[in-house]
């Protein structure tokens, strides 16, 4: 929420003929809120003729702002708005000019075209050469001091199209913006033909280094004449030094002055002195072999780079009280009659000031909570709303203080709100009253807390419950071990870096109510731990696997996954479910552990047979597609059978283990035989690798014939 109020400070701008003034007034007046539609209206005094307005918002123009009044509902703290008033009329000129060129006055320029519009009535029209349009960034003509010509220091320049006469007057209205010594030449206005050195030009920089040198910059300006005569304008450093000053520079070039030698007179902001200025000859009679081209030197190069506000000449010499009069109108029109409001705010807010934390703290029941405190602005009064019995909160010269002792538990979310101001505005915080006391209690097994270690061997594992703590610390560990609180539960892990010593450590819980400690002890002695290995029956799969540490020991603890198994004390086990074994052995002395060993769930997996169970013409087959395959026989394994078939080449007992990415299983054996032919003619299976021969032991009459394996009769021999 915001208050905005708004001062109006005033400022006069004097006129050679008349006072011209503008205020400007506020509906709604006063002090706003943020948001809140505020209409201003200016009411300018001693403008003739048509009047035109420029609202800015912090020095910049204001996009379509161009009416007596502007409406806006967005002002912000330090925003800053103006109004600056300037009028059409030419009047206020000394007439006569050649021609004219206003960027403050709307008939002559505002960007609409590359068209530059001639007041003077002689129709001598300009072109801006690379005109950039409205909208875009580095637009021709911008709002900025009543409005100007934009030239961007690259390739702008305007173009008139019209030769002066010998005798000139003319005037310039300019701002740069860049120092003065930034950059050579940086030209405001030229008549050189492009033949030859006849003419006259105006640019920035005269330190004339040759070769120039960058390192050391003059600001000021320069001119150029016939047959390459120059010289300075005013005093070097001191008279153009300025981005921020407007200058408005009369020149006058009069053949018949001096003698009939010629002079060329500078003359600053209507002053009726020349500027002191250095030439390189005594004689400068100029003749203007070219148009009046205006933002860049002789060439088609050196371009300005700022504002020119208007462009005046005239076929003749103007007197003093002319140079004046014209200056008086032109600075009018460049900086106007304007009105600043400079608006301060002041926003409904509220800030903790209290120490971080303080708006969200735990209490024990009956102990006074810290102090909680808010800063607060725009408002008038706050109440506090959701505290407990006891704790009250109170506001005072833009402070709300919280405090007192809570005499109920629980966990509390106050609400501050703000009262008086724009908006309501609020601020939360909690306070946790607890009722009981923080506790800690062993959970890891007995003894864990008062062990003996061995050197490089790690401690077992040592863990507390906590109870109404939200951390807690350990001190007087060795080195190589820590300790970490996670959800209420502490642990003491990792293997201690001496190789001897006794360590008394304490266990502080912190945040809750109370000062609750837990001390143990760990000792280490030089003894090496002993290693511990272990074996396993058959092929590591759950139900026919018992795991074995490779010696007897004092203490057994077998472990699934990191996790000790209830009652697993003996030195086997036997695993009831798939994980990651391993056992931890205590010698007496010291403890050990083993490697993890993987156990694996069964997979189920049967053979297919596809032929007659012979050897050589039988193929088996897993059921299933498995991660891996392994094929024995006679229970022992094939090399190189890591596939889901096999075409067994020796009789015997077959069967396949498979993988299937969590455990293995075995398939039931399939037995496969050698076979030969019958007396019969019938194939059959025999017990060695000899094939009977037709018609076998027995009497043979001349039928007995016998069939082949794919039952053909065979002819008798």
């Amino acid at each position: 929420m915001k208050f905005i109020g708004i001062l109006f400070i005033f400022l006069l701008v004097t006129a050679h003929a008349h006072a011209q003034s503008v205020t400007v007034s506020q509906l709604p007046a006063g002090t706003i809120c943020s948001g809140t539609s505020v209409d201003f209206t200016a009411n300018p005094s001693g403008f003739p003729g048509e009047i035109f307005y420029q609202w800015y918002l912090n020095g910049a123009p204001i996009p379509g702002a161009t009416s007596a009044t502007y409406t806006t509902s967005t002002l912000n703290n330090g925003d800053q708005i103006y109004v600056q008033c300037g009028n059409s009329t030419v009047g206020d000129m000394v007439p006569g000019s050649e021609f004219f060129y206003d960027a403050t006055n709307p008939n002559s320029y505002r960007g609409g075209s590359a068209t530059v519009k001639d007041l003077s009535g002689n129709g001598r029209d300009g072109t801006m050469q690379n005109f950039i349009a409205q909208g875009n960034a580095g637009a021709s003509w911008s709002a900025t001091d009543g409005g100007v010509f934009n030239f961007n220091g690259t390739n702008q320049s305007i173009t008139t199209g019209w030769k002066p006469s010998n005798t000139m007057s003319f005037q310039i209205a300019f701002r740069s913006l860049e120092e003065f010594g930034r950059n050579w030449n940086r030209g405001l206005l030229s008549t050189f033909g492009q033949s030859d050195f006849n003419g006259f030009y105006i640019g920035t920089q005269h330190n004339y280094q040759v070769p120039y040198n960058p390192n050391s910059p003059e600001d000021g300006l320069h001119y150029y004449y016939d047959g390459n005569g120059y010289g300075s304008i005013g005093t070097k450093n001191q008279t153009f030094n300025s981005t921020s000053t407007w200058y408005v520079l009369t020149v006058v070039s009069n053949p018949a002055d001096n003698g009939g030698n010629g002079s060329i007179k500078f003359y600053l902001n209507g002053s009726a002195t020349p500027l002191p200025k250095t030439g390189t000859s005594n004689i400068e009679k100029t003749t203007h072999k070219g148009d009046i081209v205006i933002g860049r030197t002789r060439f088609n190069a050196d371009f300005w780079k700022g504002y020119i506000a208007n462009v005046i000449v005239y076929d003749r010499v103007l007197s003093t009280q002319e140079i004046f009069a014209n200056y008086s109108a032109t600075i009018n029109r460049v900086t106007g009659a304007s009105s600043a409001s400079v608006i301060s705010t002041v926003t409904n807010s509220i800030v903790l000031t209290s120490a971080a934390g303080t708006n969200n703290q735990s209490i024990c029941n009956s102990g006074a909570i810290t102090n909680i405190r808010y800063a607060t602005t725009g408002a008038t009064d706050a109440t506090v709303t959701g505290l407990p019995n006891g704790v009250q909160g109170i506001w005072n010269n833009n402070e709300v203080t919280i405090s007192g002792t809570p005499t109920q538990t629980g966990s509390f979310t106050y609400t501050v709100t703000l009262v008086g101001g724009c908006n309501p505005t609020t601020a939360q915080g909690t306070l946790n009253v607890n009722s009981t006391n923080n506790t800690i209690t062993l959970t890891s097994a007995a003894g864990t807390d008062s062990q003996s270690s061995c050197r490089n061997a790690t401690i077992r594992n040592i863990t507390y419950a906590t109870t109404g703590a939200s951390n807690a610390t350990v001190t007087g560990l060795p080195a190589g071990v820590s300790g970490e609180w996670n959800n209420n539960v502490f642990t003491i892990s990792g293997t201690p870096v001496p190789t001897s010593g006794n360590f008394t450590y304490t266990v502080t819980l912190t945040g809750g109510c109370g000062t609750v400690t837990r001390t143990g002890s760990i000792a280490i002695n030089a003894s090496t731990p002993p290693t511990v290995a272990i074996s396993r029956t058959n092929a590591g799969i759950v139900g026919n696997t018992t795991l074995s540490t490779n010696s007897t020991y004092t203490s057994y603890a077998w472990f699934l996954n990191g996790s000790a198994i209830p009652g697993a004390n003996a030195q086997t086990y036997t695993p009831t479910v798939a994980g990651n074994y391993y056992a931890q052995v205590f010698n007496g002395t010291c403890y050990g552990t083993s490697s993890d060993v993987t156990i694996y769930a069964e997979a189920t997996v049967t053979i297919n047979s596809r032929g007659d169970g012979c050897v050589n013409r039988t193929t088996l087959r897993s059921n299933e597609n498995f991660n891996s395959y392994e094929w024995f026989l006679n229970g022992s394994p094939i090399s190189n059978t890591n596939s889901k078939t096999y075409k067994p080449t020796a009789a015997g007992s077959y069967y396949v283990r498979v993988f299937n990415g969590a455990g293995y299983g075995n398939s039931s054996a399939v037995t496969i035989d050698v076979c030969g032919i019958t007396k019969t003619g019938q194939m059959s299976p025999t017990t060695n690798s000899m094939i009977n021969t037709l018609g076998g032991a027995g009497a043979a009459t001349s039928d007995n014939k016998g069939v082949d394996e794919r039952g053909k009769k065979i002819p008798p021999i």
